[in-house]
């Protein structure tokens, strides 16, 4: 089997123009008459998708045939730095900082790297040795052997086959070519080619493409706060003034430097000195002013130094009009009101999210407080419990976009567990048996599990061919989530000397899961959610995919020692707690004989009034998906107000109104989304599935909907024409589908946007 028969329609399916890579080379090559000869055409695939024939074509060629990408729509950062690998991880911190933290970073021969974006608009590729832009009409390999190791190119976080092409992190020309000039001036000397060193003295001016006026450029640098920037944020504005005014704009360097306590006069003197700007001027000062500052021009000011003001018209109009589209309000259908329970936290769940999210690249509030939420119930486990018995055992999904950031908050739960001296509370990050799970919770019966992919997970351990001993983890985690009050029979085996049967006294079985939307949905049939298995997680989808990157977060290391005070005192229980001294040495087979959490009578009443709520809304739904998804609402509801009343309070918890109202909200959204998506992703079979990825594709568009062709070329998936075109007349025929032609010159111009 090789890579392009193994990988290559997923690719293709994902929506990357692929093409065939010669066995153990990096060039592209087809197999005719018995032999490797060279492709000429390889260059044109970046202009359109590939069929299904060229693709099995190529998937019966012999060989370990690999897989290469066309550039165009996707640019590639090839770092060629072999012999360095801090600067090789410096340069690609550069890239992501620029560009955005993109999840695709492919390995040949480490440590050089090659970092995948998606293109606003194709542009060819550049070159400045030892960092090469890979563009237009260009490839790279994303699967095969390497010529030089011998063995197959790796993805650090997540490949390609993981990531649809357009949740890749986007950038122009002009971000990229700012990267290059900004990263260049990193790489040392002695790593850069001799015939790149060239002779500019004298004045420094700047070319007029990237000239500014100086009052704008003033005007906007005024804006930009300097609270000790890393060097390459200093760097990048030094070099960005030099560009866009020639040595006119030092002293505005030099004055601005000046505002950051690092300043060191002389070395801003040698730094501007060296500066030698090729492909970065004023639209950088502009950019960042406005983008992250809210800096607008002044209707009296001319950015552009280098075109004359037009009657009635701004010389950056376009520059103008570009930035108001992208920060402009967008319309979205999907959009996810976030009620305000999530801010109002406090406690140790307030301290545990402040502690994710001051300390993350980019800020995930959902994400962080279903991490405590998990957190605080592993903790909490077998020392509380509500006055019907509910306990604190958590099953969380957070969900993101590759390159979210969505594994931080549990980096940030480990290395706090780790500080408090608690990390034999943290299982396994990978769940590979019904054996191990149940010799974790044997072992010590309070445990939270963090999982990552946890889509990935959910296909293997559902399928219906899975081994038995991968299949029996998910109905261990459905049994277990249900007898955390009471005691958990283990399986009974025929060799029961060698595998006797484990029963477990009150376990507290925690999950704080992650996953990508797409694999979550993917994963799942009807029968999970009629079957009510998966009614027993919360999902907690984040309501921005890729937030903006903070400039400065708090090292992971720096835990707030009332944090981790607090952390103990939710382990240590509630004050009046005796649960006895075999209970405090652990273990399955003791008896907790956890601390009863009180309701208040407002609270009583209230969790009485959503219990008939909840229940008529059940009877209502009889026999869908939706009654499967509902009925194990209250029961959420009731565990997290137990775990908000526990993080309050530990020695003295309430479970008061305020509560009850905090996890009303949390378990209303996780529940929401839930029926929402449940009833928009889970198919049956596959022409089900594609049905509803076609529907995805036009609800995407919004009010506005999208053209025809558009829809052509964000359907590829589908292969033929003739199935877009039955499955158009599908939706047409159940009115979910509304078309609207649109009169021109040439050609009339269809639009389809969705009737609901």
């Amino acid at each position: 089997m090789s890579f392009m028969s193994e990988h290559g329609e997923r690719l293709v399916d994902n929506g990357y123009p692929i093409i065939p890579i010669t066995p153990s080379s990096k060039v592209p090559g087809v197999f005719q008459a018995g032999q490797w000869v060279g492709y000429s055409g390889w260059n044109q695939h970046w202009q359109r998708p590939n069929n299904p024939e060229e693709v099995a074509r190529w998937s019966a060629y012999p060989g370990e045939v690999g897989i290469g990408i066309a550039c165009g729509r996707i640019i590639a950062i090839d770092i060629d730095i072999v012999h360095d690998t801090a600067l090789a991880l410096k340069v690609d911190g550069v890239a992501r900082q620029l560009l955005g933290n993109t999840p695709a970073t492919r390995i040949g021969l480490a440590p050089k790297r090659l970092l995948v974006y998606r293109a606003t608009e194709p542009f060819a590729g550049i070159k400045k040795k030892p960092i090469e832009i890979i563009g237009r009409g260009q490839q790279f390999v994303a699967h095969g052997l390497h010529p030089e190791t011998g063995q197959p190119y790796y993805w650090i976080d997540e490949s390609l086959l993981d990531i649809d092409i357009n949740t890749l992190p986007e950038v122009s020309e002009e971000q990229v070519r700012t990267f290059l000039a900004v990263a260049y001036e990193c790489i040392p000397v002695d790593f850069r080619p001799a015939t790149l060193g060239g002779d500019d003295r004298g004045e420094h001016r700047a070319h007029d493409y990237l000239q500014g006026t100086y009052d704008a450029v003033e005007h906007a640098l005024a804006r930009i706060p300097n609270p000790d920037l890393p060097y390459e944020d200093w760097m990048r504005i030094g070099m960005a003034l030099k560009g866009g005014l020639g040595d006119a704009g030092q002293a505005l360097f030099f004055r601005w430097s000046a505002l950051s306590q690092k300043d060191v006069p002389n070395t801003t003197a040698r730094a501007w000195s060296g500066y030698k700007p090729t492909s970065i001027g004023a639209g950088t000062v502009y950019h960042i002013a406005g983008k992250y500052y809210g800096w607008q021009c002044p209707s009296h000011m001319t950015m552009n130094g280098a075109v004359a003001w037009e009657q009635g018209k701004h010389p950056a109009q376009a520059l103008l009009d570009a930035a108001a589209a992208i920060v402009g309000p967008a319309e979205d259908l999907n959009h996810l009101f976030v009620p305000d329970a999530f801010s109002q936290l406090n406690g140790v769940m307030a301290g545990m999210v402040d502690y994710i999210l001051t300390t993350a690249h980019r800020k995930q509030p959902i994400l962080a407080v279903a991490a405590a939420i998990t957190s605080i119930g592993v903790l909490a486990g077998r020392r509380y419990m509500s006055p019907s018995g509910i306990r604190t055992n958590v099953y969380a999904i957070g969900m993101a976009e590759s390159g979210g950031g969505k594994d931080h908050a549990r980096k940030c739960i480990l290395e706090l567990f780790i500080a408090a001296g608690l990390s034999n509370l943290i299982g396994g990050s990978r769940l590979v048996s019904g054996a191990g799970l149940v010799a974790t919770l044997n072992r010590e019966p309070a445990t939270l599990f963090q999982m990552d992919e946890f889509g990935k997970f959910l296909r293997l351990v559902i399928d219906r061919r899975a081994p038995k001993h991968v299949a029996e983890i998910w109905d261990f985690l459905t049994e277990l989530a249900t007898t955390a009050g009471s005691t958990w029979m283990g399986a009974e085996y025929a060799d029961q000397r060698e595998r006797p049967r484990t029963d477990i006294i009150q376990p507290c079985c925690c999950i704080h899961a992650t996953t990508v939307p797409a694999a979550f949905w993917q994963a799942l049939q009807s029968s999970s959610l009629v079957d009510g298995s998966l009614a027993r997680w919360l999902m907690f989808p984040t309501d921005d995919p890729i937030p903006p990157q903070q400039r400065r977060p708090r090292p992971l290391s720096d835990i707030p020692p009332e944090l981790i005070s607090g952390v103990h005192a939710v382990a240590a229980g509630a004050a009046n707690w005796n649960p006895g001294n075999l209970a405090i040495a652990g273990g399955s087979q003791a008896n907790p004989n956890p601390h009863m959490v009180p309701y208040d009578s407002a609270a009583e009443e209230h969790l009485y009034e959503l219990s008939e709520a909840i229940s008529e809304a059940q009877r209502a739904e009889l026999g869908t998906l939706r009654s499967a998804l509902l009925a194990r609402v209250w029961e959420q509801i009731v565990r997290l107000a137990l775990i908000y009343a526990v993080s309050r309070h530990p020695a003295s918890p309430v479970i008061d109104r305020t509560a009850v109202l905090w996890a009303d909200q949390i378990v209303g959204y996780c529940t929401s989304v839930m029926l929402r998506d449940a009833e928009r992703f889970v198919s049956d079979n596959e022409a089900e599935a594609l049905v509803k990825r076609v529907v995805e594709v036009i609800r995407s568009a919004g009010r506005a909907g999208l053209a025809r062709y558009e829809l052509t070329q964000r359907t590829r998936f589908l292969g033929t024409d003739r199935r877009r075109e039955e499955i158009l007349e599908e939706l047409r025929s159940a009115g979910q589908l509304l078309e609207s032609v649109n009169k021109t010159k040439g050609r009339n111009a269809t639009r389809l946007k969705l009737a609901f």
